[in-house]
């Protein structure tokens, strides 16, 4: 009965719930990995139905260039592990300098969610470079921060931080001209 209230606790009035995992402790405790993602879930369900669950499996970095394919293969594994009535989204991290993209793309993915407009955005941006190749599209606030990204799959990790280097320095241009 405790726990109980200790869920509730924790749990009531969350709309999204992130589970962080970090890849060498997957590697050694798989089976209780998925069995906490599960038993969360669960529990989600029972006390708040409508919010999600979101795992970051970090330090990908970890994970040798050539060995990347690894991603693809974790997630089946995990959704294979999951009952099929159990949703989730899994987002592949790191804050390893080439790919800290990957934070900025996971919190912007979950904020996003919060926005029924920027939601609506990013749906009718994705769905109209969903069959191109090579593309990155950013939208920028008035501060010129960016608070959305649709990414075509076919990028590389090394554009993407390219691209936000520029973008960080034409911000500091125009402050100092501006």
């Amino acid at each position: 009965m405790e726990e109980e209230e200790e869920q509730k606790k924790a749990f009531t009035g969350a709309s999204d719930i992130v589970y962080v995992l970090d890849y060498p402790i997957y590697i050694e405790k798989k089976e209780l990995i998925i069995d906490d993602i599960i038993r969360i879930h669960k529990i989600l369900r029972k006390i708040e139905p409508k919010a999600t669950l979101t795992v970051f499996f970090h330090k990908i970095d970890l994970i040798s260039q050539k060995n990347r394919n690894l991603f693809s293969i974790i997630t089946d594994e995990i959704n294979r592990a999951i009952p099929i009535n159990l949703s989730f989204q899994i987002y592949f991290t790191s804050l390893q300098p080439t790919l800290i993209y990957t934070i900025f793309n996971a919190f912007a993915e979950i904020m996003i969610k919060f926005s029924q407009k920027l939601t609506s955005i990013k749906k009718i941006i994705d769905r109209q470079i969903h069959n191109f190749e090579g593309i990155i599209c950013l939208i920028t606030d008035e501060k010129n921060n960016v608070i959305l990204q649709s990414i075509t799959k076919d990028i590389q990790p090394q554009l993407i931080r390219f691209i936000y280097k520029v973008l960080s320095e034409i911000r500091k241009n125009k402050k100092s001209v501006g």
